[in-house]
């Protein structure tokens, strides 16, 4: 689903100086212009997947975060399992 949001995003955005940037609890984890991820070949119309696979891995790694199972405490009491972000 992210990915439809970010193309979506990338091809509708006009030709701009600034760069694509990311956010995640209000950081800053990804930052890009757009000509990088624009097919040098097929013109600004076209994406460049490998740089958008590339830029995805990247934020996948500072955004996952792994489930947790269900455990019991040191004083016996039960520690609900968390869901993780994939």
């Amino acid at each position: 689903m992210l990915i439809f949001v970010l193309l979506s995003f990338l091809i509708s955005s006009p030709a701009t100086e600034e760069p694509f940037m990311i956010y995640h609890d209000e950081e800053l984890i990804y930052s890009i212009d757009h000509q990088s991820l624009q097919n040098p070949l097929l013109g600004d119309s076209v994406i460049n997947d490998q740089q958008v696979d590339e830029m995805l891995r990247s934020i996948d790694v500072q955004v996952r975060k792994p489930a947790k199972n269900a455990r019991i405490g040191k004083n016996g009491a039960m520690i609900a399992e968390e869901q993780g972000i994939v």
